[in-house]
């Protein structure tokens, strides 16, 4: 689940994106400044070789954009990734911006941005293994369209935010290798959307019986693991064949 997450909300996310015409003409002035802001704050990396001021940004590595060719999708996955430093703040500023992912960027630092909370068409938000710290922003409750929320293998710490089990269109949750503390939010509980949770190797209090219990008659799949990484894991079924796992 961990590897191919991102993968998988590129495929999902295909339906309505895709790659633009290539005049380029076409492309949005605002647009194409934005991404370039953000490449010079990454001090121009190799990862961006592609991101030619004098060619249509829609065809750039990294880059989706939809039917008006405004950028809709802005996923950095890359095994060479040499971005060093925060995410920079005008990743908040694309207006249309469903889907942002930055994956397997081991120097990529701080904290999550507070200008992300303008993204307020978000569907897809996904930061894994990389180096960011900080809490989890409580603005998170507030993207009410977002449905995918990766963000495993960091060091994000603190406690995890109620408003994110109320997230009314959210079905996969990962939070998976990081520092976490304090309570499982009861809000997970009585959530119906939530189809898969994961929230092992963390620090979280309780084994995560809880959400089992609630799961009953739900079709919800996940992986709790309150304590540590390498514990015995036990998988429960219902009468139905659903499996909830838990590792305790």
């Amino acid at each position: 689940m961990k590897t191919r997450t991102l993968l998988c909300l590129v495929l999902f996310f295909s339906t309505f994106l895709h790659p633009s015409l290539s005049d380029s003409e076409l492309c949005h002035l605002d647009d194409k400044k934005i991404l370039l802001e953000i490449k010079k704050s990454f001090n121009d990396p190799d990862i961006f070789v592609s991101w030619d001021p004098e060619t249509d940004y829609c065809n750039w590595t990294f880059i989706a954009c939809d039917d008006n060719n405004r950028v809709a999708a802005l996923i950095v996955e890359d095994l060479d990734c040499d971005l060093v430093g925060p995410i920079p703040p005008e990743v908040g500023d694309f207006p249309y911006l469903v889907l942002l992912a930055f994956a397997d960027c081991p120097d990529l630092k701080g904290t999550i941005p507070p200008a992300i909370a303008k993204l307020n068409n978000l569907q897809g938000l996904g930061l894994r293994n990389t180096n960011i710290s900080g809490p989890i922003p409580e603005f998170i409750g507030d993207f009410k369209d977002l449905m995918t929320l990766q963000l495993s293998h960091n060091s994000f710490s603190g406690s995890i935010p109620n408003t994110i089990g109320s997230l009314p269109q959210l079905y996969f949750l990962d939070l998976s290798y990081n520092q976490l503390s304090g309570p499982i939010p009861g809000t997970f509980e009585s959530s119906n959307k939530l189809l898969v949770i994961d929230l092992k190797c963390n620090m979280l209090e309780g084994d995560g019986s809880d959400l089992w219990e609630s799961s009953m008659g739900a079709d919800r799949a996940g992986v709790v693991d309150s304590f540590g990484c390498e514990l015995q894991q036990i998988v429960r079924g219902d009468s139905t064949g659903r499996q909830f796992a838990i590792l305790q």
